[in-house]
């Protein structure tokens, strides 16, 4: 477009118009240049209509809508026209639709938020696992074995979790803590419907798997060669309901029940953030645990 000295545009161009949505161009010019924008944008217009008429080239980004009301973003240059006699004549200003790159840059800028503050909220996790684990933990060697495998296990939920962007399957959290007892796979069976968690609830899942795991290695079903596993997992209403169940032969003597160590409060502290419930059962023969929460 051509902008006179005195604010008004005086001519544009058939893409101009088509771009703008402007059907009649005499419906915009004579108008100062800066009432054609948005009172946020005006300043911007002054400032570079000011540098024109001084001589210098100037650019802005701003937002203005199209004369029939659709939200546009610009990348606006402005530029002197110097008459034959060396004098400012007119303005010259190109403006180019930059408003698919905004709108980009703006959704990079909140997933760089929700970023930082999913890292800020794994960082608040592990340190509050590392404190409570070296309290519980009776020499180095114990608290490495138990703070990796927490480490390991976050790691496999957030995995997932990347893969199916902010949801994790119940099902794929299950497999993914029982994987490393992969030789064992006759004395595993595990089956559900598919059910998908939130980020936030997929993570505590992953940590409550890993514990029941760990202590079936150490004590229960997976300690003992002729010991066998199941997991099931369903939807009940707006509840979901998982049921752990080791079986062992011979029978669970007293001394290897597992008493109310770390892994069991951290259970119960994970449980309680889902707002859910959990039973332990001990048998002569094993240990049935179903954890019912509110699936959202």
């Amino acid at each position: 477009k051509v902008i006179e000295a005195s604010g008004p545009p005086s001519y544009m161009n058939a893409n101009g118009q088509a771009v703008m949505e402007i059907d009649d161009f005499s419906s915009v010019a004579g108008r100062p240049w800066a009432e054609l924008w948005p009172q946020e944008s005006a300043p911007l217009v002054r400032d570079a209509l000011a540098t024109a008429l001084g001589g210098r080239r100037s650019r802005f980004e701003g937002p203005c809508p199209t004369a029939a009301g659709t939200s546009k973003y610009w990348d606006v240059s402005v530029s002197p026209i110097i008459g034959e006699d060396g004098a400012i004549d007119r303005i010259v200003s190109i403006s180019r639709d930059v408003t698919d790159r905004r709108h980009a840059e703006e959704q990079l800028r909140l997933l760089n938020a929700e970023l930082h503050h999913r890292i800020m909220n794994l960082l608040a996790t592990v340190q509050a696992l590392s404190r409570a684990t070296l309290r519980a933990s009776s020499d180095p060697h114990a608290f490495d074995r138990a703070f990796s495998g927490r480490l390991e296990a976050l790691g496999q939920t957030y995995t997932l979790l990347r893969a199916k962007s902010d949801e994790a399957s119940l099902g794929d959290l299950v497999g993914a803590e029982l994987r490393p007892f992969g030789d064992l796979s006759d004395q595993l069976r595990f089956c559900g419907t598919e059910i998908l968690l939130p980020s936030s609830m997929a993570v505590s899942i992953g940590m409550i798997l890993h514990e029941l795991a760990t202590n079936a290695s150490k004590y229960g079903a997976l300690a003992h060669g002729e010991g066998t596993l199941g997991v099931e997992w369903r939807q009940d209403g707006e509840m979901v309901v998982l049921r752990w169940e080791e079986r062992m032969a011979p029978a669970v003597k007293d001394s290897s029940k597992p008493g109310g160590g770390f892994g069991s409060t951290l259970i119960d502290r994970l449980v309680r953030q889902l707002r859910g419930t959990i039973t332990r059962d001990w048998i002569d023969r094993g240990l049935t645990v179903e954890l019912r929460f509110p699936n959202r």
